[in-house]
């Protein structure tokens, strides 16, 4: 397929599967801090975290006792979710993959405005970013624990995105965000855990890409 981005001002990446390979190890992690739960408690937890990609780990975890386990006081357990979740995590996300292409494709668009909008916790990414030696190339990064969709708000009143705006996300949500502000959307599948993307990216007519060769 072929795709221009020169026309764009900004240029937006969602970091877990479209930046890293990092969507199997989070999937991972969620399952580990929720283990002592039951098999099906788990399974359902499981299943709305792969098809609510582009959602932040604390939105997640509150979904998990107050819809999953129908709990209304779940502060101290909640904390140990937190805890046994950024554990796992931050043994493993040094060691993901990045896109082949990613540097390329950095250095091909320096002169864009380049944001990474992800759910990931904000300062742990930067750190991330840091060690991996990718942190200078972007303008700005924004995660949580806010929401995407007030992250791209303060993006455009601080004048770090500016349209036309095109938006690389691998989940319904990021297409959601996108659409919300009026963006352009290329999902990218081969890393996404949204079980019907296939049928979602048809049904939207979106554009899609294999990896950052763009």
């Amino acid at each position: 397929m072929n795709i221009n981005l020169n026309k764009y001002k900004s240029i937006i990446l969602d970091c877990d599967g479209v930046i890293l390979n990092s969507n199997k190890i989070k999937t991972r992690a969620f399952k580990l801090a929720v283990k002592k739960y039951s098999k099906n408690e788990i399974d359902t937890f499981i299943n709305y975290h792969k098809n609510n990609g582009g959602i932040s780990r604390y939105v997640k975890f509150k979904h998990f006792y107050k819809n999953i386990l129908k709990i209304n006081k779940f502060e101290k357990e909640f904390e140990q979710c937190l805890k046994n979740y950024e554990k796992e995590l931050s043994n493993n996300i040094l060691l993901c993959k990045q896109d082949n292409f990613l540097i390329k494709f950095l250095n091909k668009y320096k002169n864009k405005n380049l944001i990474v909008c992800t759910a990931s916790n904000e300062k742990e990414l930067i750190k991330v970013f840091k060690k991996r030696k990718i942190y200078d190339f972007f303008d700005k990064i924004y995660g949580s624990p806010n929401s995407k969709f007030e992250n791209i708000k303060i993006g455009i009143a601080n004048k770090f995105i500016l349209k036309p705006c095109v938006y690389i996300g691998d989940s319904s949500e990021d297409y959601k965000v996108a659409k919300k502000f009026k963006f352009d959307f290329i999902f990218k599948y081969p890393w996404s855990e949204l079980d019907n993307w296939q049928e979602f990216v048809d049904k939207n007519r979106i554009k899609i890409i294999k990896n950052l060769n763009i």
